[in-house]
C-alpha cells in the first residue's frame, strides 16, 4: 500500500491513523474493558508537530480511555475520495458505531453533553457515510441511484453495520426519552429496520 509522507518521512495519511486507532480499539474490546487505555492523542499531536517541522517533545504517549481514542477517530472525517472506497468507509462506520454505543449505553460524554443527542449525532453520521458510499459506488458502476438500488445495496453490502446503527438510534431515544412519547413511531421503525438488517446479516 502506498503511503504519503511528509518531508520528515512521517506518514500523514488519515487511513494509517485510523488503522492504528482500530488496532487499539480491537485490543481494548477483546479485553472487555471500555475504560482500557489506548495510546493515541499525544502520539498524534507529536506526529502533527513533527509533520509541521516542530521537534517532537514526547517520546512516549500516555494512556487514554478508549472513548477518547474513538473521539479522535470521529474527528477524522472522510473526504469524498475516501467515501468512494467501500472498505475505508466500512472501517469508519464501525468506529462510529462503537463510539455511539459508548455514548448511549455507557453514557460516556463530555460534561454538559447529552448522551442521547451525542449518540444520535454519531450514528446519523455513520448512516450518512453508508448512503454516500452507496451512491458513489453505484455511480462508479454506471447504475441508477434509485430508492430500490439503495435499499438493495444496504441489504447486500451494509446489513451488519446498519443493523447496529439502527439499533443504537432506536435505543438512544428509547432509553433517554422517558415519558416523552413523541418519537415512539420513529423508535418502532428503527427497531424494525434493525431486526431486518440483523436477520439478513446472519
Amino acid at each position: 500500500m502506498h503511503v504519503e509522507t511528509c518531508g520528515r518521512g512521517l506518514s500523514c495519511r488519515p487511513l494509517c491513523i485510523r488503522q492504528v486507532l482500530a488496532d487499539m480499539i480491537e485490543e481494548a474490546t477483546n479485553e472487555g474493558d471500555y475504560a482500557a487505555a489506548g495510546q493515541a492523542r499525544r502520539a498524534l499531536r507529536t506526529r502533527a508537530r513533527a509533520c509541521k517541522g516542530a521537534p517532537p517533545t514526547e517520546a512516549r504517549p500516555p494512556s487514554l480511555p478508549v472513548w477518547q481514542v474513538l473521539e479522535i477517530a470521529m474527528t477524522d472525517t472522510l473526504a469524498d475520495a475516501d467515501l468512494e472506497d467501500v472498505e475505508t468507509t466500512r472501517h469508519k462506520v464501525k468506529d462510529l458505531v462503537k463510539l455511539g454505543e459508548l455514548k448511549w449505553r455507557y453514557r460516556v460524554v463530555e460534561e454538559g453533553q447529552n448522551p442521547r443527542d451525542e449518540a444520535i449525532k454519531v450514528l446519523d453520521q455513520a448512516v450518512h457515510y453508508v448512503v454516500t458510499n452507496i451512491g458513489k459506488v453505484l455511480d462508479q458502476h454506471g447504475r441508477q441511484y434509485t430508492k430500490l438500488s439503495i435499499e438493495r445495496a444496504k441489504e447486500e453490502q451494509w446489513a451488519d453495520e446498519l443493523g447496529d446503527c439502527y439499533q443504537g438510534l432506536a435505543l438512544a431515544r428509547l432509553i433517554f426519552n422517558g415519558s416523552n412519547r413523541d418519537e415512539d413511531e420513529t423508535i418502532s421503525k428503527m427497531l424494525s429496520d434493525a431486526l431486518k438488517m440483523r436477520t439478513i446479516s446472519k
